[in-house]
């Protein structure tokens, strides 16, 4: 009888379990009691036993969003094309977010980070620094902070672009166009000397020609190789383009206010600090990150793609590729400034701040594809444009040596097998004998 009241009504028999605090969707907790796990669905490929334990009460407290119905399941397994009428928020698929203006209204539209280096730093002392400045000057607020960020600022831009243009132009100077003459000098003699004057390969020569070594190492000799590590190239500089290109067009799309204040949307209750939103340029403004930030990044990433390309096919195939990641320094020397010299804080005020370009709300799903397709789009292009460039700047633009090297691997194939084979093999401790006779001490002597 006792089991039975207890299970019935919660009396003498068997005691209910304590009650246990869950977590709902707005991050209060509150006490719901367990009881005893109900039968579930159990899903296909699951057994009885495998199946999750969930009470009612825990089922209810758990469930934020109500059950599909036949319609919106529908939907969800793609039966159907038809999403009018359905609770599906298109903006945040589209990429929209919502933020507060500069008078407090509520905006909807797409939002980008400003780009964690020095150009960022000078994004955001252009567009945020100097106008917090003229802000503080209208309510008298102190103006120190602003003055020694504006300071910093404006010096590590200048030491950036100083260490970049310097070392791209000592590069070409003293280190690609040496490179260069060094490997036409070697080629030139190559030509005279195995060759006859008709223009036919003298295979006693060339068995007699004490540069092979020379020769064979060169890396356009090898095509498949040099166009490998060359398109490599070719991305590193086109994720440079890509990301001024993204700037430029973020920039572009802001519109034009009169006032500075109306530049910035402070989106925290505290002013000058927290979150900060660049909603719109004036025309000084505009013409500056042009000047100062885009204009840079654009030379500085053809400079580095023309003079490294330049660079790169002079070498041998080692060269090749540990000249490609020091010139990989060069392009980080303004991330490395950012995260070594600038103070945390100056950090999180770039990483504090975005663009944001209002727009109208995506209301479709066509919208959302169209917007995905133009990304896809714009990867194709960036694509088509590196094939493109190495395609033609092989065949028509580089200057170092003739671009059809065929015959010169086909003579370089014999070589290249007997010199890079391994003197020994089979040196383990198991072949002592072997690393004797590969490794004799002492000279012999007739």
């Amino acid at each position: 009888g006792g089991t039975g009241g207890g299970g019935g009504g919660g009396g003498e028999g068997t005691p209910r379990p304590p009650a246990t605090p869950l977590r709902t969707t707005r991050g209060a907790s509150r006490e719901v009691s367990r009881t005893p796990c109900e039968p579930m669905e159990v899903e296909p490929g699951l057994t009885e036993e495998a199946a999750p334990c969930i009470s009612r009460d825990e089922r209810q407290a758990n469930d934020t969003k109500p059950p599909l119905n036949r319609r919106e399941l529908r939907s969800l397994r793609g039966f159907t094309s038809d999403l009018s009428g359905l609770n599906v928020d298109f903006s945040d698929l589209a990429g929209q977010v919502e933020r507060a203006g500069p008078d407090g209204d509520m905006r909807w539209g797409e939002e980008s980070d400003v780009p964690e280096d020095v150009y960022g730093v000078a994004i955001v002392t252009i567009a945020k620094d100097i106008t917090e400045l003229i802000m503080r000057l209208r309510i008298g607020a102190p103006l120190k902070l602003s003055l020694i960020r504006i300071g910093v600022a404006l010096a590590m831009m200048a030491v950036n672009l100083v260490l970049q243009f310097g070392l791209v132009h000592y590069t070409r100077f003293y280190i690609a166009n040496s490179s260069v003459r060094l490997v036409q000098s070697h080629f030139k003699h190559f030509r005279a000397h195995v060759y006859d004057v008709t223009g036919e390969v003298n295979s006693a020569k060339w068995q007699q020609y004490p540069f092979q070594d020379e020769i064979c190492s060169i890396a356009m000799t090898e095509r498949v190789f040099c166009y490998t590590i060359l398109f490599l190239w070719t991305l590193t500089i086109l994720n440079e383009v890509r990301t001024a290109q993204r700037i430029y067009t973020t920039v572009s799309s802001l519109p034009r206010c009169t006032l500075a204040s109306d530049m910035l949307a402070f989106q925290d209750c505290i002013q000058f600090e927290g979150r900060c939103c660049i909603v719109g340029l004036t025309r000084l403004a505009r013409i500056a990150l042009y000047l100062l930030v885009l204009l840079p990044k654009f030379a500085i990433s053809f400079f580095l793609l023309h003079i490294g390309s330049r660079w790169l096919i002079s070498g041998t195939f080692s060269d090749m590729i540990l000249n490609s990641l020091a010139l990989g320094f060069v392009i980080e020397i303004d991330d490395l400034l950012f995260m070594t010299v600038l103070p945390h804080g100056m950090q999180n005020q770039v990483r504090n701040t975005k663009f944001f370009v209002a727009e109208p709300k995506v209301q479709h799903l066509h919208e959302v594809d169209k917007r995905h397709i133009q990304g896809y789009k714009r990867t194709g292009c960036y694509m088509f444009f590196g094939l493109a460039y190495l395609f033609i700047y092989m065949r028509y633009m580089q200057s170092v040596l003739p671009p059809d090297l065929e015959e010169v691997r086909k003579l370089c194939f014999g070589y290249l097998e007997k010199a890079q084979s391994p003197l020994c093999r089979k040196l383990g401790v198991f072949d002592a004998t072997n690393a004797q006779q590969c490794y004799p001490f002492g000279i012999e002597t007739e």
